[in-house]
């Protein structure tokens, strides 16, 4: 899964998972030159933060 791939590709990847309309979610990456303490901090952190799905 780690390689170079249409942009279209990736964005259709999950499809099979999440039926269409059946979930309203938005995606975000972020690509980091070097994974230091402070990311990884800042990551759990919004991790623990999110909303609730129900």
């Amino acid at each position: 899964m780690s390689a170079p791939m249409p942009y279209a590709v990736v964005q259709s990847a999950f499809d099979p998972f999440v039926p269409r309309q059946a979930l309203r979610s938005y995606w975000k990456s972020a690509y980091l030159d070097e994974l230091t303490d402070d990311a990884i901090d800042a990551i759990a952190s919004k991790a623990l933060d999110r909303p609730a799905t129900c």
